[in-house]
């Protein structure tokens, strides 16, 4: 859902790639993120196709063009993948970044990332956000917003006890609820 709110309020300018699958191995999410941009990487090696890759970041850069990849699920990436990952984010002109990298996962991910062969990826890190469980009120507000988004445009469907339920059974989460 966060992935989607993002894509929805980046400015035009900003090509998003969008990957569900993070379960790739190192040279498939190379390759998919290709394929998301139309281009046919080198099959043959790791460093050329980064190379490709570069260069045609730099030039969509040239245009006014940057490009934002949201990985879902990140907390089920191998390892290798995200080692990937981190490579992936030393691409660069002379001074600018040619890639900003999004991963959205669950607490696990945390984990993962606090290992220590996973700390020059950890220390690229700008920002990083948790969301906490939501309350009855934002349960109320999140249950009318997934009803409309599905296409009803009735009164309210749930009653505050149910809303209440929900909250509980669910434990504020937006996966559960």
């Amino acid at each position: 859902m966060l992935s989607r709110v993002l894509i929805e309020r980046l400015p035009e300018q900003v090509d998003t790639i969008y990957l569900a699958t993070p379960s790739l191995a190192r040279d498939e999410i190379l390759h998919a993120i290709g394929d998301e941009l139309r281009l046919s990487l080198s099959q043959e090696r790791r460093s050329v196709a980064l190379r490709e890759l570069q260069e045609h970041l730099i030039k969509r850069y040239a245009d006014g063009r940057r490009v934002v990849i949201l990985i879902d699920e990140a907390h089920v990436m191998p390892e290798d993948t995200l080692e990937q990952v981190r490579l992936l984010s030393n691409l660069e002109s002379n001074r600018h970044k040619l890639l900003q990298i999004v991963l959205f996962g669950q607490p696990e991910l945390d984990a993962t990332l606090a290992k220590a062969g996973l700390r020059q990826l950890r220390d690229r890190i700008t920002h990083g956000f948790r969301m906490r469980p939501l309350g009855v009120t934002d349960v109320a507000k999140y249950l009318s917003f997934r009803m409309r988004a599905a296409g009803y445009r009735g009164p309210e469907v749930f009653t505050p006890r149910a809303v209440a339920l929900a909250t509980r059974a669910s434990g504020g989460l937006t996966r559960r609820i």
